[in-house]
């Protein structure tokens, strides 16, 4: 059936974790498999079920995305753009808070570069059946031991990892940051420990 959530797809962030491929081209319109990464979400979100998707974004990839033809034939989706500087180097939640006005339900929020096979309804039926505030989808990840195209050594990748905690079953999202803004360490409440 139709999903009764409204879609945001951020797309806006610089792909400061791999500069020497976003040096000349916005991360969302990289090429993956001869489409630019964007496309993929679009494409996940509009076989979902969805109509309309807000998409935050840059002045740079809003112009690519009013003249690249090929997104034009393939997305069907009615594509509501709201642009923010690049330079306000906003999080998600700042981001949301920027489009407030325009959310009138519960939302579900992607990213541009998500590609996936799994299934969305599944993740918002859950959401649902929880009641919960937040339901997030999360994959596990090996380490990767070399550095990532672009980096040139100069920052170690582990400023870049995020600290995520679970409860013992892995289904409870209790805590979560990116390195790069924990100065002092990682500070956790005991309340979350026990849970």
């Amino acid at each position: 059936g139709k999903m009764e959530l409204q879609a945001v797809l951020m797309a806006a962030g610089g792909g400061s974790r791999m500069m020497d491929l976003t040096y000349n081209t916005p991360k969302p319109l990289l090429p993956v498999g001869n489409k630019p990464l964007i496309w993929y979400p679009l494409n996940l979100l509009e076989r979902a079920g969805f109509e309309e998707v807000i998409v935050i974004t840059t002045k740079e990839v809003q112009k690519a995305l009013s003249t690249d033809q090929r997104l034009k034939l393939d997305v069907k989706m009615k594509l509501d753009v709201v642009c923010i500087q690049e330079e306000a180097d906003m999080g998600t939640a700042d981001a949301l808070r920027h489009i407030q006005q325009k959310i009138k339900t519960d939302i579900l929020v992607v990213s541009c570069d998500l590609i996936t096979d799994a299934a969305l309804h599944e993740v918002v039926d859950l959401f649902r059946a929880h009641n919960a505030t937040l339901s997030m989808l999360m994959s596990k990840v090996h380490e990767f031991t070399e550095t990532v195209p672009g980096q040139k050594g100069k920052k170690k990748a582990g400023e870049q990892r995020d600290f995520v905690g679970v409860d013992g079953t892995g289904k409870r999202l209790l805590f979560m940051a990116n390195e790069a803004d924990l100065e002092d360490g990682l500070i956790i409440r005991k309340s979350v420990v026990r849970k």
